[in-house]
């Protein structure tokens, strides 16, 4: 069965025709996160690391929500347009994952939504209680 959840108060509101997260089965797939002030839910746009830190902060403060934190995280898709700061990326990424990496793909891509540096998107390991 599948679950479509909307409702994170510290994720942006979704912009278009989505969810902010879908749940099949012990799984949440989240769309993908721009830099966004949770209270004012207006896009924050600075650089690469700038970016990443609030992608993270935010999503780390959604898991709480979900009584989870980013060692359910199992699988982290990040898109930028500025690959050559991979580097800069890691590091803020080793801040909020430490020594339990998901899996992750790194892609470049030519624009993103807002003139965002940066996307994020998430898969979370998130078992439900059997009632």
């Amino acid at each position: 069965m599948v679950e479509y959840l909307n409702g994170f108060k510290n994720l942006a509101k979704p912009i278009g025709p989505y969810s902010q997260a879908v749940r099949v089965g012990d799984f949440l797939f989240f769309s993908g996160q721009l830099a966004f002030n949770p209270q004012t839910q207006e896009f924050v746009k600075s650089d690469v690391s700038n970016e990443a830190n609030l992608i993270l902060n935010n999503f780390k403060n959604a898991l709480d929500e979900l009584n989870l934190s980013l060692e359910n995280v199992v699988k982290v898709t990040i898109y930028t347009t500025q690959l050559n700061r991979f580097s800069e990326l890691n590091s803020i990424y080793t801040k909020f994952f430490d020594k339990t990496y998901p899996a992750r793909t790194t892609i470049e891509v030519s624009a993103l939504p807002l003139n965002a540096s940066v996307e994020m998107e998430f898969v979370v390991y998130a078992p439900q209680t059997k009632t």
